[in-house]
């Protein structure tokens, strides 16, 4: 990338540093912290990037960053939906997600598809509730196996914030 200086990047990681600096752990984890930290160094590394675009992404996620004074818990507002926007945008722009991010996707469809997986299972043992349960254990197993590969494969291709 080359419009987006290192001067602009260094700016907006220091202003997610003063933001941030009273937030709990948790309250880190709530507004992706680390993913937003890990991007912004990552930038100046990016190819065929729609540079007004992520500019306008980033500065949306880190303008509406809740500040926190003492003893005052957060109001999250949109800041919980632009980031999830820049994330859902650097996953399909860039290919870049957050680590483990495939183990968590293909666990949620196992718990969801595995009961249907189960079914027939279940109605030839004559116990469709025990079908249900072995075939949701099954799914969910398959799920993290298969998104931890996948977890590996982005890693060795360098695609994991």
């Amino acid at each position: 990338m080359k419009n987006i200086s290192e001067k602009w990047i260094q700016e907006k990681l220091e202003y997610i540093e003063n933001i941030t600096e009273n937030y709990s752990p948790q309250e880190k984890d709530n507004i992706q912290y680390e993913y937003l930290k890990k991007l912004m160094i990552r930038i100046p590394k990016l190819e065929n990037t729609n540079e007004n675009e992520l500019i306008e992404k980033i500065n949306l996620v880190t303008d509406n960053l809740p500040k926190k004074t003492n003893g005052i818990t957060l109001n999250y507002g949109n800041s919980s939906n632009n980031i999830e926007n820049l994330k859902t945008y650097t996953k399909n722009k860039y290919k870049l997600v957050s680590r483990g991010h495939y183990k968590r996707f293909l666990f949620s469809y196992g718990i969801v598809l595995g009961p249907s997986f189960g079914l027939p299972f279940g109605v030839a043992i004559s116990n469709i509730g025990l079908g249900m349960l072995v075939g949701m254990c099954l799914s969910s197993l398959i799920g993290i196996i298969f998104g931890i590969y996948l977890d590996k494969k982005a890693r060795v291709k360098n695609r994991v914030l």
